[in-house]
């Protein structure tokens, strides 16, 4: 899936420290622990954002009161490389709070 390496580069671009885990039903990225995971759909991916990361563009959507895969509590949906752009800064933002 192209949308998944195009993100799978950027996140492990983060910093030499970032480790990706494959696990049954996602993908985790973690620092110190996972800063985001990234499920993959069929025609999209949904990507959990760990820590309470500011989001002004309203790119997330608040999921800690429902069931799903991966330790985040907000999702962005990324079914485009415009998708990929907008939900960067907050992977990046996710990152930096492990610091």
């Amino acid at each position: 899936m192209a949308l998944f390496e195009i993100l799978r580069d950027a996140v492990t671009d983060l910093g030499d420290d970032v480790t990706e885990r494959f696990m049954n039903q996602y993908v985790g990225y973690r620092r110190l622990k996972n800063f985001c995971e990234i499920v993959g759909l069929r025609s999209k991916l949904n990507v959990f954002i760990d820590g309470p990361v500011g989001d002004p563009a309203g790119v997330t959507e608040d999921v800690s009161k429902i069931g799903h895969w991966g330790t985040g509590n907000s999702r962005a949906i990324v079914a485009s490389e415009d998708d990929v752009t907008a939900v960067l800064p907050l992977i990046a933002a996710a990152y930096a709070l492990q610091a």
